[in-house]
């Protein structure tokens, strides 16, 4: 049998044992030292090499730190924009956050005496041949041409380089149209001086810092009955109304400041045609010089706003009290398609303005005082027979000849009597339990056209404000809770007057006003005030809040009767169209000791008015950040709980502000519609429907708007 030999041998393998490096050597490892700078230097031309290097980077790092110490300034940000005719120059803030350039005219200045420096060229802009025309009483002459530039802007502007340049950095002396001396005294002894101050038609323009997009425009109008310009103090000539620097970076949007013409030189008559005549007499027709100085303003800005970094599409209207009524104005006077602005933001305005149409009674302020004119200034033979009716034998050139060589100031001095709250506004409560018997200036049949009161505009007119934008209009009416703190009849007396006294008052009102088929008498309403205030206790105990007396819950009624149930009522035929409103009734009081607060007795010097609660246009003061600059008086402080509230009402209001400014939905509790158009309660705890009040719903129902509209609210 075959076997295999193979297999059978047997291999060893040996393995020697490792041996370490050291075994190698004869005379063990030798030792070696690394290298060192001897052996790196070691040739002469290293050592050079080297040398060269260093010297090389010291150099460079010399060079570099002179040339960064020899740099000249970094150069300031640009502080100029462009008009058609003139570079403008405003000025920076401390942080160079904001740029603000103070009275840019949209408009020629309409004085009654011309600046002789430019009369020549003031005869050839109005192609009159001598004399020296008067721009008082006439409608605002629009800036056009080399001609119009320095007529608007000689006496700020300089001519260099071939060009205008304006400084318009500071504010002028007087930054407000002419308004009435808080003290009635007037110095008659410059004349030219009383006639400069009615230079005016300028807009002040701030805004932030330019980041490569144009910005939401915000456009302030305010004024107080059209009368004044509300300002920080009776002795500041800066309004009340200024956004501070926070609020221009808060909002993000750019802010202009309108000004226009106010009280007389505003409202008059027109004093080149009247409106009819007879044999005998002749009826002088009213002029609304003010609205027409807002309209042209806005024209203004809707054109050259992007020279200051705004967008001329996205541009919101803020209206300050009777400012708020001028903008419900301007709605119905704007051209048809002309798209002056695609927002407002309508704060403590009247909603309704005095008509031929109404049935009611009505004294207009030129009627009232223009007897007194014609009689001081004039001539008894132009004294009136009837309200703004004269004779044939008073020519109207002379009218105008010898007004416009008296200083307004002057007949708003010899007239002020007229000026008071007391007459200006009228009580809300009288003896006879009537309100708005107060005057009104606007007048809604003119020669230039008619201005109806939105009571009366027709459902096309309506559509046509309000729904042939590309976008729909958007709209918010707010006011104070208690918006008549401290008016006439409604301060230290009111709050001091038995409550069965007050509840008799304002159910006799209210039954006054009801409408016909409205069944409850007095003792009725009586019930309802009463169950009023019990819910309203009630409310209080649950949010935790200092608990207010039953005259301040009436104020509060009134309040809402005179500006939020009238705005409710207005947005109710507006509702149809295609425009947006929001409804806001804010309810959070400040707490503190407030003084000149714009509203009733702000020009007082003496016998200063305190307000505390929710009042006349305090969110006007928290949006424009100006309430910081009204100080407080007194010894009584918020409490922590009032300061936290008013805090995070404050926020919450500006938020919501800015969030309208730039396009976004507000809460959807504050969207009037066809079946709730009474919005929403804001406080500093929470945001609710007004129409979930039943009680207050109940109450503003109760009245019928239609007919009795003109004798509730005050018609500015």
């Amino acid at each position: 049998m075959y076997q295999n030999t193979a297999c059978r041998r047997v291999r060893v393998v040996e393995y020697h044992r490792l041996l370490e490096p050291d075994h190698f050597f004869r005379y063990k490892r030798p030792k070696i030292e690394p290298p060192g700078i001897n052996i790196i230097f070691r040739l002469p031309l290293d050592r050079t090499l080297l040398f060269l290097i260093l010297i090389f980077f010291i150099g460079v790092i010399v060079h570099f730190t002179s040339a960064y110490l020899r740099l000249p300034p970094f150069p300031p940000l640009p502080v100029n924009a462009t008009s058609d005719c003139a570079f403008l120059q405003g000025s920076w803030n401390a942080d160079q956050t904001v740029l603000r350039f103070y009275a840019v005219p949209y408009a020629l200045p309409p004085l009654a005496k011309p600046d002789e420096a430019t009369l020549d060229i003031l005869q050839e802009y109005l192609h009159v041949i001598g004399g020296k025309p008067s721009l008082r009483w006439k409608m605002p002459q629009k800036v056009s041409g080399f001609e119009g530039c320095i007529l608007a802007h000689y006496d700020r502007c300089s001519f260099k380089l071939g060009r205008w340049i304006c400084d318009l950095s500071k504010p002028r002396p007087v930054s407000s149209c002419v308004q009435p001396k808080t003290d009635g005294r007037v110095d008659i002894m410059n004349p030219q001086y009383l006639f400069q101050n009615e230079r005016c038609l300028q807009v002040d323009i701030a805004t932030p810092t330019f980041e490569g997009t144009l910005k939401p425009v915000v456009i302030v109008i305010a004024g107080f009955q059209f009368l004044a310009e509300p300002m920080i103090s009776p002795d500041s000539p800066r309004p009340a109304y200024w956004p501070e620097d926070e609020t221009v970076r808060h909002s993000n949007a750019v802010w202009v400041y309108l000004h226009y013409r106010l009280g007389l030189a505003g409202f008059f008559y027109n004093l080149t045609h009247p409106r009819y005549k007879t044999k005998e007499k002749q009826q002088l027709s009213h002029e609304n010089y003010a609205l027409q100085d807002q309209l042209d303003g806005l024209r203004w800005i809707k054109t050259h706003i992007k020279q200051f970094g705004g967008d001329p599409q996205r541009m919101t209207v803020f209206g300050i009290a009777s400012g708020a009524t001028s903008v419900l104005a301007l709605m119905k006077m704007k051209n048809k398609g002309e798209n002056l602005f695609q927002q407002a933001w309508l704060s403590s305005g009247a909603v309704h303005w005095h008509s031929e149409r109404d049935k009611t009674p009505h004294v207009n302020i030129v009627d009232k005082v223009f007897t007194d004119i014609a009689i001081n200034h004039i001539g008894t033979h132009c004294k009136p027979s009837n309200p703004g009716t004269i004779s044939k034998s008073c020519k109207l050139s002379e009218i105008s000849q010898k007004l416009n060589d008296i200083p307004l100031q002057v007949i708003n001095s010899l007239i002020g009597d007229n000026f008071k709250d007391e007459n200006l506004i009228g009580e809300f409560m009288s003896s006879g339990n009537k309100s708005g018997n107060g005057m009104g200036w606007i007048y809604a049949e003119t020669n230039s056209g008619n201005v109806l009161p939105p009571k009366y505009w027709t459902e096309n007119e309506i559509n046509h404000i309000f729904g042939r934008a590309k976008h729909s209009i958007r709209v918010v009416f707010s006011s104070m809770a208690q918006e008549l703190e401290e008016w006439p009849g409604m301060g230290d007396t009111w709050l001091g007057e038995a409550i069965d006294i007050q509840i008799d008052k304002v159910a006799q009102m209210f039954d006054q006003y009801r409408h016909l088929t409205e069944s409850r008498g007095v003792q009725g309403l009586k019930n309802l005030l009463a169950a009023a205030w019990k819910h309203d206790l009630t409310l209080q105990s649950m949010l935790s809040v200092p608990v207010r007396s039953q005259q301040d819950f009436h104020l509060e009624i009134l309040s809402l009767i005179r500006f939020s149930c009238p705005q409710s009522w207005i947005i109710s035929k507006f509702i149809k169209s295609k425009g947006v409103f929001y409804k806001l009734i804010l309810d959070e009081r400040s707490g503190r000791g407030i003084p000149f607060a714009p509203g009733p007795g702000f020009m007082k010097k003496n016998n200063v008015q305190i307000k505390r609660e929710a009042f006349h246009s305090l969110d006007a003061l928290i949006l424009t950040g100006r309430l910081g600059n009204l100080r407080e008086i007194g010894n009584q402080t918020a409490t922590p709980h009032t300061a936290r509230s008013f805090q995070s009402f404050s926020n919450k209001l500006r938020n919501m502000f800015k969030d309208f400014v730039h396009g976004k939905d507000l809460d959807s509790n504050c969207k009037a519609d066809l079946k709730d158009p009474y919005g929403c309660r804001i406080n500093g705890i929470r945001t609710e429907k007004f129409g979930d009040d039943k009680i207050m719903v109940e109450l503003c129902a109760h009245i019928d708007w239609e007919r009795w509209i003109s004798n509730i609210i005050v018609h500015n």
